[in-house]
């Protein structure tokens, strides 16, 4: 990570960008074009929905309980200029990231991230090939989704690499070695940068965030924005993901839908309105 001092406008024919937050024009343009795209912000659990359904023990079968802690602050214009600048927004295959925020060349690599992250330099970066993975000939698309009891009308409804994950999450890698977490991540972030998609949802906003403030970014105040209750998983979420409780506590019922208005979270009492 280096400082690249720029100056101001910097104009390209007879077209100017902002050279002290972009690196070229087109890089400008993506993040106007992306400026209001939804941000995906991390969630955490509530002790409730953890003890419930494991999930620190499932994010711990993988090796990845670590990720369950990103709260805290983020900066969703540093955080889209992170993506305007990326260089490898057509590449493939490509598990390092170069960027450039705020006068701070950035680079994120596997080893990087999984340093900051403090998670295990270790395992594959697992492929989704149609509805199956690379590599793994075990694996079932359409079983993860019954043993998942995910219900759809449509299979493009569902990301296959959600399913992937959310399988192991739930069931351990049984015959699979590591899954590299570090590669995961960047590839979401790639495909991020890439897709034509109108908007599309700009992934990790707090994990970007907290990667630029180690690389030397400043992170002006008033750019600042935090996590909140509505981040956390809570007993309200699973209300309105369309869960009812029967006698042995929580279950999908897809067949009804969910009443009008969903009762009160007791974890989430006098939780403040977003902006």
């Amino acid at each position: 990570m280096t400082s690249r001092k720029r100056k101001g406008k910097e104009v390209v024919g007879s077209t100017s960008f902002d050279s002290t937050r972009f690196t070229s024009i087109d890089n400008e343009a993506w993040f106007h074009a992306h400026e209001n795209n939804t941000l995906i912000i991390e969630k955490s659990v509530s002790s409730y929905i953890d003890h419930l359904y494991q999930i620190t023990e499932g994010f711990g079968s993988l090796r990845w309980a670590p990720i369950l802690g990103l709260t805290g602050a983020y900066y969703p214009t540093l955080v889209r200029e992170f993506y305007a600048n990326m260089k490898e927004k057509e590449e493939k295959g490509n598990s390092t990231i170069h960027s450039w925020v705020r006068d701070k060349r950035i680079r994120m690599d596997v080893e990087s991230l999984t340093e900051f992250l403090g998670v295990p330099n270790e395992g594959t970066r697992f492929q989704p090939e149609g509805f199956a993975v690379a590599d793994e000939r075990i694996y079932k698309f359409k079983e993860a989704l019954l043993c998942l009891g995910l219900r759809v009308s449509c299979l493009n409804e569902v990301r296959v690499g959600d399913v992937y994950l959310t399988y192991k999450l739930a069931h351990g890698l049984q015959s699979r070695a590591l899954i590299s977490l570090a590669n995961t991540l960047i590839r979401e972030m790639q495909a991020m940068a890439a897709s034509t998609l109108k908007g599309k949802g700009v992934c990790f906003p707090v994990l970007i965030s907290s990667y630029l403030a180690s690389q030397g970014v400043h992170l002006p105040a008033e750019l600042r924005v935090s996590t909140s209750p509505h981040d956390v998983i809570s007993e309200h979420h699973l209300f309105m993901f369309g869960y009812v409780r029967d006698g042995q506590g929580w279950r999908n019922n897809a067949l009804i839908p969910p009443p009008s208005a969903a009762p009160e979270d007791p974890a989430s009492t006098d939780m403040p309105a977003r902006d």
